[in-house]
């Protein structure tokens, strides 16, 4: 078995450490940082490894310790009580524990042994230390082969043994191996550069506020809006594509007097405004933003010999007819909406070369007749509920997500997520997320486990493979049979079940998991056909409850038996059971000390044994629960 304790030498950045030897309870086990006693951890689930609140400075000296409680024995055995195997194991941890620490703290003593001594004629003594030669000697001189060291160099040598880890440090192969790096003829002419006056100059000026606040000035909105707003050469030249005769084509289709129409109706203000168009300012001073000189100097790009004849397709016959249904008042006045600055931006998005194409491909006479059909009265109006509306449609992203774990932002009570790791669809709530129905399937789930040594925390797949889920809240909890209380439990989570002290090894941990579905809810007049299960009843729904027996018979779980043995001994057979099956018998008679009632155990156990159970007590009444295979029928009364 490992030692009673583990020491650690702290790096400044490791804040886990683990503890390898076994102990009776947390409280038994003491940490040191360089000798003075910390609470500043916390323990893992398995009690096996211990997290610092900050991490231990570099070389600190850690000790992780056991020491067991010495003020009493843990067991008091008691004439006439159960022996059980937890208080022997208990019992004698104690002890193997207390002997183990003692023996090592021992062994961590500084010591002399027989092969440190010689033996003279005269006395045992040290090796290599001389006699003293004067009487002084004995408190003021240290001997060493016939040698003395002087307080200074004792003094010395102590201080060696701190400087001792950081020279060790030192002599690492990497670290040997980057100070041979630094002392390379490059890296010393680099160096030598950076420490000219020139270098430092110019990177004073670079640091100058002088210069930070030029850089802050060009990265100010209005700045950048500046720089932004209009037609750079390249973004001209793009506008320049929409003059070529594929597109005047289909913007001719654009002017047909029933797109115009359909045009007018998306161009209202109204319409503008829902579809958060609208530029408030007045359409001259919209206008005036087009007039600036940056802008005219753009404009003056338009005029080039091949934008000029791209843009004489633009005068042709059919195209001036169609354009001339754009002259009509309700369209100026939509058009006036487009000279504002941020229509004027969108603008030269749409003129790039990638978007004009996409615009031939919405020029052709299926995509206009389809316009003409989105322009519609009808459709109009919708389209302004759903910008009415358009904050609500934006913000369902935020109201239902699917995810593997829970979202943590935009969070709303009523928000909905489902979540694929447990395959189930949960609500927000104020107090976070809960699931939106059931997590049982049913109106219950069992698992079971196998606990570790001071095991706390049970979850994931039990010893069947089946993974624990439950409705927080809803679950009950046994340790080797015995259902344990809220006091003693955390069955908050719907997916772990944490004991408020830790298991020993080999215990048996059973979890019931239960739906919330309330059957109190579905109206009894709603079940009119069908037969419900007699199991499915509660004791005073189902009348007389006890059945009166004479002669061997098989019992039946839930059901109570007078037996009369009068006439002679029975035999009773057990059912196979469930876990919390009940059966109870009953000595109506008085007669069993005569003809004794015998319970066989059939294909389950009785009391965790394969053999009956004889009974010849006058006047008895037991009962019988069903726990599992292996324990089978319990008695609930003897």
């Amino acid at each position: 078995m490992a030692n009673s304790f583990v020491r650690y030498t702290g790096n400044g950045s490791t804040t886990a450490y683990s503890v390898p030897f076994s102990y009776r309870a947390q409280a038994d086990v003491a940490i040191t940082i360089d000798g003075v006693a910390t609470t500043a951890f916390t323990w893992d689930g398995a009690g096996t490894t211990v997290t610092f609140t900050s991490a231990p400075l570099n070389l600190t000296s850690i000790e992780i310790r056991r020491t067991t409680s010495q003020a009493a024995r843990l067991v008091d055995y008691a004439d006439g009580s159960v022996l059980k195997e937890n208080d022997l194991d208990t019992d004698s941890f104690q002890g193997f524990y207390m002997g183990q620490e003692a023996i090592d703290d021992a062994n961590d003593r500084i010591k002399l042994d027989n092969a440190d001594f010689q033996w003279t004629a005269q006395s045992k003594r040290i090796k290599s230390v001389a006699d003293p030669t004067a009487a002084q000697d004995v408190v003021t001189k240290n001997y060493l082969t016939s040698t003395y060291l002087t307080t200074a160099t004792i003094a010395d040598i102590a201080l060696l043994g701190d400087v001792a880890p950081q020279m060790a440090l030192l002599g690492v192969s990497g670290v040997i191996t980057d100070m041979g790096i630094l002392g390379t003829a490059d890296v010393v002419a680099d160096m030598a550069i950076l420490a000219t006056a020139d270098v430092v100059s110019d990177m004073n000026v670079l640091a100058s506020a002088d210069f930070v606040s030029d850089l802050n000035t060009l990265a100010s909105s209005g700045i950048v809006t500046d720089m932004d707003l209009l037609g750079t050469s390249a973004n001209v030249t793009a506008m320049g594509l929409l003059g070529n005769s594929t597109t005047i084509t289909n913007m001719g289709l654009l002017g047909v007097s029933g797109v115009i129409t359909d045009m007018d109706l998306l161009g209202t203000s109204a319409n503008v405004t829902a579809m958060g168009l609208l530029g408030n300012s007045a359409t001259v001073t919209d206008l005036g933003i087009l007039g600036t000189s940056a802008i005219v100097t753009d404009l003056d790009l338009l005029a080039t010999s091949a934008n000029v004849t791209a843009m004489g397709l633009l005068g042709t016959s059919a195209n001036v007819t169609a354009m001339g249904l754009l002259g009509n008042s309700a369209t100026i006045t939509d058009l006036g909406i487009l000279g504002t600055a941020d229509v004027v931006t969108d603008m030269n998005v749409l003129a790039t070369a990638d978007v004009v194409a996409d615009m031939n491909t919405l020029g052709t006479a299926d995509v206009v007749a389809d316009m003409n059909t989105l322009g519609t009265a009808d459709n109009v109006t919708n389209m302004n509920t759903v910008a009415d509306n358009i904050a609500g449609v934006n913000s369902f992203a935020d109201r239902y997500r699917i995810s593997s774990s829970a979202p943590a932002s935009s969070l709303d009570v009523g928000d909905l997520y489902f979540d694929t790791t447990a395959n189930e669809l949960k609500v927000y709530k104020s107090s976070g997320w809960a699931a939106a129905g059931s997590t049982v399937n049913g109106t219950s789930a069992r698992y079971n486990y196998t606990a570790t040594a001071a095991q706390t925390t049970f979850t994931g797949a039990d010893t069947a493979g089946n993974t624990l889920a439950y409705d927080a809240g809803f679950a009950d909890v046994y340790l080797n049979g015995v259902r344990l209380s809220a006091a003693d439990i955390t069955i908050t989570s719907g997916t772990s079940v944490v004991l408020a002290a830790g298991a020993a090894s080999g215990d048996i941990i059973d979890v019931v998991g239960y739906g919330t579905f309330n059957v109190a809810a579905v109206n009894g007049s709603a079940i009119n056909a069908g037969t419900i299960n007699e199991a499915r009843l509660p004791a005073s729904a189902l009348g007389a409850v006890w059945e009166s027996k004479s002669s061997s018979f098989t019992a039946e779980a839930r059901k109570n038996y007078f037996v009369n043995t009068t006439g002679g001994a029975v035999d009773v057979t057990l059912p196979s059971g469930t876990i919390g099956d009940t059966i109870r018998f009953l000595d109506v008679a008085g007669t069993f000390d005569t003809n004794d009632l015998t319970i066989l155990y059939g294909s389950s156990k009785i009391q965790g044994a394969s053999a009956n159970l004889d009974v010849g007590t006058e006047r008895a009444g037991f009962g019988l629960v069903y726990y599992d295979a292996t324990q089978g029928w319990l008695l609930t009364e003897k």
